[in-house]
């Protein structure tokens, strides 16, 4: 089945961005641009979003089982392998294939860890009911909202009842004005659109109602929903937990 046409145009972009400057593209620390990321250092910003994912766990008590993970969105891997520490099988899945060779490169787990290239709006490659756990963190902000609504339910289907779902997600942009609102959207779509430039990311928001309505609908029960934005980010962002 072929790519949905934004989609394409996305996995194009983060592909390109893949080879080029890829740790750069998954934490876009200015400091870090051309290179700049020390592997190590970057692989331990993994460790402490899978540990913070784990407290939930404890919290929560779901999911009783820690047989199988899904990371979505991997990038190279940076949380799919620190997520190996807390579960027998990882499956990390990603659109980009430039993303994934570095993945399995830089994989220490052995067979633990496995790299799926995903390149639909669903996740029909995965069974109903095939992951205890499933994580998402600065992947679906850069999704257009319909599709962000199609993986919320596929997230919720591949779940195993008793599992969790941990993932981020902005709900709005914090303008300051409504110069700041047309300098930021309209710079923006020239640089994507007449300028392509690669490392200029679309960034999508989804309110937090819609996002727990289509969870609720794909038979879903939210958790938590929590705020983690910084003082200066230019996105309100929420954490949500689900189980089924």
């Amino acid at each position: 089945m072929d790519l949905p046409v934004k989609l394409r145009a996305q996995q194009s972009q983060w592909d390109q961005l893949g080879r080029s400057d890829p740790l750069w593209a998954i934490i876009t620390d200015p400091r870090r641009r051309n290179g700049g990321w020390n592997l190590d250092e970057f692989f331990a910003t993994g460790m402490v979003d899978a540990r913070r994912a784990m407290e939930w766990v404890d919290e929560t008590g779901c999911p009783a089982a820690r047989n199988t993970a899904l990371d979505f969105g991997c990038g190279v891997g940076r949380v799919t392998q620190a997520l190996g520490d807390y579960f027998e099988h990882v499956t990390g899945v990603d659109i980009a294939p430039a993303m994934l060779d570095l993945a399995r490169q830089y994989n220490r787990r052995g067979e633990r860890c496995r790299y799926v290239l995903n390149n639909q709006n669903h996740l029909r490659v995965f069974g109903d009911a095939s992951f205890d756990f499933i994580h998402s963190r600065i992947t679906l902000q850069h999704v257009p909202r319909r599709h962000i609504r199609s993986y919320l339910r596929e997230f919720v289907r591949v779940l195993r009842p008793g599992g969790l779902i941990v993932f981020q997600l902005p709900a709005k942009h914090r303008y300051r004005d409504i110069s700041h609102f047309l300098v930021h959207n309209v710079y923006k779509a020239l640089a994507r659109k007449i300028l392509r430039v690669p490392t200029v990311m679309e960034m999508y928001r989804l309110p937090q109602q819609q996002v727990i309505r289509t969870l609720e609908d794909s038979g879903a029960r939210v958790l938590q929903v929590l705020d983690n934005t910084g003082p200066d980010e230019e996105w309100i962002s929420l954490e949500y937990l689900a189980t089924r």
